[in-house]
């Protein structure tokens, strides 16, 4: 195990709407993280291409509080990766920052490291965490909590912790405005019946750590599920979640449960019903719709959306402001749709 110094030798700043200084419970969580065997590290200076990407700009008025933390695991291209962090500080008015973990096996393929053009770099509120893993060590719940923790290293201040994938993008703005009045935003979760051998129902049945968890609620606890791209809290529920969470599972193993099941998408709803749904919270549904999740979009699974699928976005909810699955295309019509949406357009060298 590694030695940990900087919590002792780092002043830590806070913004005038964040909680203050670090508190005992954010360090216990992160130094879960930390002080695990990282088996491999890159280097904090490098800088993540983009090709043919330029002249990117936008409009918009630049709020001051509260300030969003955006965490975004990634294995993707890296046009994609740049327009998604650019979208989103399109979307928040610029009130946020995002830090983005590039997964080991991107790095490998040398799919963020395009010559000319723009890069993650010229984003100033866009931070890549300098500690990386493959894309399914450890889970994806796992890597938002290194990016936390990466935030926590670097004196970065915050108030809310905002959750998504590479694969969503934003269409509306004012996201930031709609997270300052609430204070969670995940769907009411449902119950998961495990006496079922279908879905991802048996890998949960069988998964130790998630019983565990559950049974510390109580004898018969339910396990419940919702989709987490776009959950987002206030930075106090967040650690609160996270030490829950945490208790169970050594986020940095890879293949610690059969199925490989989409371990986020269940713990995350549980503890929040289980230890937030009795309070006072102004709670709303999560940011991101899946739209292969909605019947009325008549998409496949992990089929990406198309032009023909513009008019439900429209029309869709006010409290959603991201969709998934994007196209890949730079050029697609739905991508082109966004911009025009949030204000932003892309230009070629």
């Amino acid at each position: 195990m590694r030695a940990f110094v900087p919590w002792r030798a780092r002043k830590w700043r806070a913004s005038s709407k964040s909680l203050g200084r670090v508190t005992s419970l954010e360090i216990a969580v992160s130094l879960s993280c930390i002080q695990s065997p990282i088996s491999a590290q890159v280097d904090a200076h490098m800088r993540y291409r983009v090709s043919d990407l330029s002249g990117i700009g936008y409009e918009g008025n630049i709020v001051t509080s509260p300030r969003i933390l955006i965490s975004t695991p990634t294995n993707g291209q890296a046009p994609q990766v740049y327009e998604q962090a650019l979208a989103y500080s399109v979307a928040m008015n610029g009130n946020c920052v995002q830090i983005v973990h590039v997964s080991r096996d991107a790095q490998q393929k040398r799919a963020m490291e395009h010559c000319g053009g723009q890069s993650l770099g010229d984003l100033s509120n866009v931070y890549v965490n300098d500690r990386s893993y493959f894309s399914r060590t450890p889970s994806i719940m796992g890597i938002h909590i290194m990016n936390v923790e990466f935030a926590l290293r670097k004196g970065i201040a915050f108030d809310y912790v905002y959750l998504h994938t590479a694969s969503d993008l934003p269409f509306r703005r004012d996201l930031d405005k709609h997270i300052a009045g609430h204070d969670l935003g995940l769907a009411p979760s449902r119950i998961v019946d495990t006496s079922k051998e279908t879905g991802w129902n048996p890998a949960v049945a069988d998964h130790r750590a998630i019983n565990e968890l559950v049974s510390f609620f109580g004898p018969g606890a339910a396990i419940y599920t919702i989709r987490s791209e776009g959950f987002f809290c206030r930075r106090d529920l967040f650690f609160e979640i996270m030490s829950y969470a945490m208790i169970h599972v050594p986020f940095e193993r890879e293949s610690i449960w059969r199925g490989n099941y989409p371990y986020e998408e269940y713990v995350l709803p549980t503890v929040v019903e289980h230890v937030l749904a009795g309070r006072n919270l102004r709670r709303t549904r999560h940011a991101v719709i899946t739209t292969t999740s909605d019947q009325s979009f008549g998409l496949a699974t992990r089929e990406r959306l198309s032009e023909r699928h513009i008019g439900l976005l429209d029309a869709s909810g006010a409290d959603i402001y991201a969709f998934k699955f994007a196209p890949a295309e730079i050029d697609s019509p739905v991508r082109k749709w966004v911009r025009e949406q949030l204000g932003y357009a892309l230009t070629r060298d």
